[in-house]
């Protein structure tokens, strides 16, 4: 079984830390389904009661248990290329319970503030980052049956025809459909401003941010659609347009 790319620099430190972890688990007869399983039931109703109480002791409790989170998520991707298993129930886990988990925690943290900021106006943006995220999770959906992109770890036919450097225009364009630089991942990515909003303590403007962002994102992306379905030809100019013409299944 294939190492999935990331372009998370965190996701790639954590799986060096989970590699001794892996090699011990190997030898056991834990399977990363069990793994995955317990790691949800157990972590995510946690995640959401903290959130939802808000203040600043509760978050930073809460970022604190999404590393333990996420370690045991990259910890069950290990062990599964480790003992090689594969299974359409792992897939469907593996595929269905991270994005479950994210947006229980963008609902918990959306009704924090709704309560807590009751008698604000601006209290109604806090829906921007459910509703934006939620759409970007279809859309995922949608690039990877049709043109088999990972919304989080891209495509290697894809990262082919980016080997040589392209213009600004062209690097935007992969990056609004894979942020896979630094930069741009920093930008979509929720957890980011998570941590900068607990840290900081706050978390409800940090938030709102994100909300923003990613509703940009996905404003590009319909227009990157739009075009790519128009028949313009762009793929003669542009390397992301020639992937989704070439790749389209």
């Amino acid at each position: 079984m294939k190492k999935r790319r990331t372009n998370d620099f965190m996701i790639a430190v954590f799986r060096i830390v989970a590699d001794p972890f892996v090699t011990v688990l190997s030898k056991s007869t834990i399977t990363p389904n069990q793994i995955t399983f317990l790691n949800f039931i157990i972590f995510t109703p946690i995640l959401a009661y903290l959130f939802f109480l808000g203040g600043f002791w509760n978050n930073m409790l809460a970022l604190f248990i999404i590393v333990i989170n996420t370690f045991f998520d990259v910890l069950d991707g290990g062990l599964a290329r480790k003992k090689n298993m594969q299974s359409k129930l792992g897939e469907w886990m593996e595929n269905g319970f991270d994005p479950l988990t994210q947006m229980i925690i963008l609902f918990s943290i959306t009704l924090h503030i709704l309560i807590q900021y009751s008698g604000e106006n601006w209290k109604y943006l806090a829906l921007l980052p459910l509703l934006g995220q939620s759409m970007a999770n279809m859309l995922g959906q949608k690039l990877n049956s049709e043109f088999g992109l990972d919304f989080a770890a891209g495509n290697e036919q894809l990262y082919k025809l980016f080997t040589y450097r392209k213009s600004f225009a062209d690097n935007f364009l992969k990056n609004m459909l894979i942020p896979s630089n630094l930069i741009y991942s920093v930008f979509f990515t929720a957890k980011y401003y998570l941590l900068i909003g607990i840290f900081f303590n706050i978390l409800h403007v940090t938030y709102i941010i994100f909300g923003f962002f990613i509703l940009l994102r996905l404003l590009f992306l319909y227009l990157i659609f739009s075009l790519y379905y128009s028949n313009l030809k762009l793929e003669n100019k542009y390397a992301t347009f020639k992937f989704l013409r070439k790749y389209k299944r």
